[in-house]
This record gives C-alpha cells, structure tokens and sequence, in this order.
C-alpha cells in the first residue's frame, strides 16, 4: 500500500516543474485523497510546535545513552526528554526508540542526535521515523527541530518519507555500509547542506524525490557504480538546489524532472544513459555548458527547456531524434551544428532561442512544427540534406530573405517544398561548415598533465567517449 501512495506523490508533486495542461493531466491521475492532502500541506503556514518554543527557560544538556534492551529509551530518558540538545545513542534500537528520538526533536529541544554506535533493528531508519502526520499537521505545518544526525555506521537502508519535512536539518552523514535512501526520505529538507554529499558505493538506485528541493545542497558525488536515477530525485526551485554533480559511466537512467530547477552550471551526460519521461534538466538557469557522449539515441521532450545561459552544446551524432521543446528556450546559444546520423527533430525544439547559424545534417527526414521558430537573431542556415526534410512551419515566423544554403542541384527542389519554399533566398554550395560551435579537442593521446571532469574533479582513469578537461581544453577520451 505504501508504494502504492507514493507511486501517487510523485504524480501529483511533479506537476510543479510542468505546463498547465500537464499538470492537469497528472492531477486527474492522483486518487486516495492523496491530491488534497499535499495541496493542504502546500497552504500551511510553517512553525515549530508550540511547548518546542518556550523560549530560554529552560536549561538544556548533553545526553549520552546506552541501551542494554531495545524499546527502553522513552525510560532512560525520563524526565530529561524535554532538557537535552545534543543526544547520543549507542546499545540496540527498535522503532520504540526511534519514535522517542522523534517525541524528543518535536517536543523537546533535541537537535544534534548522534547514533553512530547504535544498533538499528533491521539495520534501517523505518518509514516517516521523524514525521508524523497526526502531530505535524494540524492547521499549520509543525517542524521537528533537528539539525543535524550521525547515522549507525552499520545502517544498509534509510526507508521511504524517513526525514520528511525535516526542514531545518542541516548535516547528515552517510555510511559506507548504506545500500539504499527511500522515495522522498529526505523530501522538503530545504536546508540540508552536507558539502559535499557523498552517496555510498552500495547504492545503485536514486529514488524518486529522494532529495527534492533540497535547496541548500551544492556538490553532489553520486556512488560509484549508480544505475539510476529516478523521477524528481534532486528537482530544485528555481535558482536553487544541486550546483555540481558528476554521472559515472554506469548511469542508465535519469528520471523525470529529476535535475529541473537546480543551480547547475555544467553537464556532461553519459553515452548509456537514457531519458524515460521529459524535463530532466529544464530551467536549469545557470547551466551555461552540456556535453552529450556518443551512446545517446534520444533527446527527449523538454530536455533543456528554457535553460537560457547555455552558451555550448554539443549533440553526438549517435543521437537519431530530438524531441519537443527539447532545446526550446536556449536564448544565449548563437550556433547550431546538428551531426550526421540525426532524422527527426520534434516540434519547437528550438524555438524561442537566439540562434544565429543553423547546420542541419544531410541524414535530416523530418522537422516538426515551429521547431525552429522565434530565432530572430538567425543569419543563415545551412542543410546538407539533398533531399529536402518534410517539413511545413519548422522555421515559422523566420525572415524569408535569411540566406537558405543547400547541396548543388537542389535548389529547385527546396524552392518546390513545403515550408522550404518561404526562403527568397537559396543558395547552392559545395561547401558546408564541418564542425560544431563548440571548441572540444579530439585526441586519443592527450600530452602528459592532470585530467579532471567538467565539475573539476581530478580523473586518474579517464574513462572512453567521456569529456575532460586538460592543459585548460576540453577533450573527448578515445582510448
């Protein structure tokens, strides 16, 4: 049943990073009065619970406890629940004494809680262990006051919705031993600001929304040999959330708007990696570079969507369709240059950029709608394609007199076809442009000096198809 709900959660949460019309859609979706409830919570106002706000009044403490027996922390705690600060956990731990540590952070005035020598039943943080609706929610929003948590160095598994809302911690470590973080575990923590945040090795799922808006987070190191990750998994808000994070090549799989809305300033995608869903990195506002590795096939939906300080991009030629508005919103891209190898490009994927150059390949069968419609800026277009691609309002509102270059001979077949026939002015040529806007190196033997990704992490063993940077020039590894 529970993932059943949560399967409903990241529907109707998502609709925040989609158009009208979507989020529609997925709020017909939604059921078991789930839709209601987050929209109620959405409307609270937000607050510590009144005995947690007593003022100075009483005198807090350091508390270290052992527990011989599971259950017995409410006991061993006693009176002293309501006057400590800082706690300290070590002994066996079950869902009792989880429950307390809650009663204490809520109630009471615990806000650094350490279990580094605790033994967790299960060797696991249980779901919602530090929300509780019937408490937290009751006309306002009641924050617990924790701000920081050292988690079991034994811990394999911090369950779903397990720090919900916990809205004002700060730090949390991660053990080695951690095999998997929950959907939602760490949803809302909007000041959880672990620098880095370092992911265990063990994990190979990022779970949906498990880190939404979790504005306050900068760099990211995912685990080693990460799978994938999934819907909403770091979506920040506006010019908030993850600035720097680097995707191993194992990456399978990134999930819907699971990077929209955060801060970061580079990209470079995996050549295994695929795209299910739409808007994974839309209105990512200061991402200004994006580097996609030969392996990709598809460009999906709302890709990029109106991430205007892109300035370098660079599609592989392994990529044979872009999807709608996939790059729509680029206002600081100038030059274009689409690789041999693509077919279709998607309605409006490039609308509304600020495009100057187009260089369309010769393999180019088909463009959608306003693909290329709202580039005011635009000076010439170059298709190598001799057969004209079908196509009847690609470039919409374009000038008809931007010059229209085209392989010889085919002049008359491009004034003969639909859409193509706007241009008053084709020009026939032999000569095309032959590389992309982008200043990358491709060297299989790169001189002698330090490697280190697009996040400026030093790589000992740069890894092939991937993007580095050495001597201060980007290159391709080949070997």
């Amino acid at each position: 049943m529970k993932h059943h709900k949560l399967k409903y959660l990241i529907l109707f949460m998502l609709w925040c990073a989609l158009p009208l019309a979507s989020y529609a859609q997925t709020l017909s979706m939604a059921s078991d009065g789930i839709a209601d409830f987050l929209k109620e919570e959405q409307r609270m106002e937000v607050r510590r619970h009144p005995q947690a706000s007593r003022g100075d009044s009483v005198e807090l403490k350091t508390m270290h406890i052992t527990l011989s027996e599971a259950g017995t922390l409410e006991a061993a705690l006693g009176d002293d629940i309501e006057r400590v600060d800082s706690l300290f956990v070590s002994g066996p731990v079950n869902a009792d004494d989880i429950k307390t540590m809650w009663k204490s952070t809520f109630y009471g005035y615990v806000s650094y809680l350490n279990l580094q020598d605790a033994d967790i039943e299960g060797k696991k943080i249980p779901e919602w262990a530090f929300f509780d609706s019937s408490e937290q929610l009751n006309g306002s929003l009641y924050l617990i006051g924790l701000k920081e948590i050292v988690l079991p160095d034994n811990l394999e598994e911090i369950d779903d919705c397990a720090f919900y809302e916990a809205k004002l911690l700060e730090e949390i470590s991660m053990p080695s031993s951690l095999k998997r973080i929950g959907q939602y575990a760490f949803w809302y923590c909007e000041k959880l600001k672990t620098d880095p945040l370092i992911l265990p090795n063990g994990i190979k799922t990022i779970e949906a929304m498990s880190f939404n808006h979790c504005i306050s987070l900068n760099e990211v190191i995912l685990p080693e040999f990460v799978e994938r990750i999934e819907g909403g998994a770091f979506q920040g808000s506006g010019y908030t959330g993850v600035s720097s994070i680097h995707f191993p090549e194992t990456l399978q799989s990134i999930g819907l708007a699971a990077f929209s809305s955060t801060r970061l300033k580079t990209l470079a995608i995996p050549g295994n990696c695929e795209f299910p869903d739409y808007w994974h990195f839309a209105r990512c506002y200061q991402l200004t570079e994006v580097f996609i590795a030969d392996g990709v096939k598809i460009i999906p939906n709302n890709f990029l969507y109106e991430c205007s300080a892109i300035t370098q991009l660079r599609i592989p030629g392994s990529v044979t369709t872009i999807g709608k508005e996939a790059f729509s919103g680029l206002r600081s891209l100038e030059n274009l240059y689409l690789e041999e190898g693509l077919y279709e490009i998607g309605d409006k994927a490039f609308s509304s950029c600020h495009l100057k150059q187009i260089v369309l390949p010769s393999t180019l069968s088909s463009m959608g709608n306003n693909s290329f419609s709202g580039n005011s800026k635009l000076e010439r277009i170059y298709c190598k394609a001799t057969i004209p691609p079908v196509q009847s309002t690609a470039f919409g509102d374009s000038r008809k007199d931007v010059p229209l270059y085209v392989p010889a001979g085919s002049a008359d077949a491009y004034r003969n076809a639909t859409g193509w026939s706007m241009f008053t002015n084709i020009i026939e040529t032999d000569s095309f442009p032959t590389s992309g806007a982008i200043d990358i190196t491709v060297d299989a033997r790169p001189a002698d000096g330090a490697k280190y990704d697009m996040t400026g992490r030093r790589i000992e063993n740069p890894a092939k198809g991937q993007i580095y940077i050495q001597n201060g020039k980007k290159y391709i590894q080949q070997d």
